[in-house]
């Protein structure tokens, strides 16, 4: 009788044996998957970040714009000054066509 259990105890050990077998394959094969994938994210990623730096820097180069030193500041902002009190100055609103020193508009 006792032979029978251990027998089937034995057999039973063996079937939990190659069952945790099969689930070790399973992890493995799981994990081969999962490293697949992670791989290909990446790719995908880099791929994705290159084109975004490449339009990047196409807007970056676009918007660049020049900007004048310091020191030519005050002459920059006088001038426009100057060009803006001139063109409000000239217009006949403000000024006698006698006054200004723009030709007089045509006769119609």
């Amino acid at each position: 009788m006792h032979g029978l259990a251990l027998e089937a105890i034995m057999s039973e050990l063996e079937n939990i044996n190659q069952s945790v077998q099969d689930v070790e394959q399973a992890v493995q094969s799981l994990q081969h998957s999962v490293d697949k994938v992670q791989d290909a994210l990446k790719a995908a990623f880099e791929e994705v970040e290159g084109r975004l730096l490449k339009k990047l820097k196409i807007l970056m180069g676009q918007r660049r714009s020049r900007v004048p030193d310091t020191f030519q500041l005050g002459a920059i902002s006088n001038a426009r000054a100057f060009l803006t009190g001139r063109k409000i100055n000239n217009q006949c609103v403000f000024n006698h066509p006698k006054y200004s020193d723009s030709p007089p508009p045509p006769l119609l």
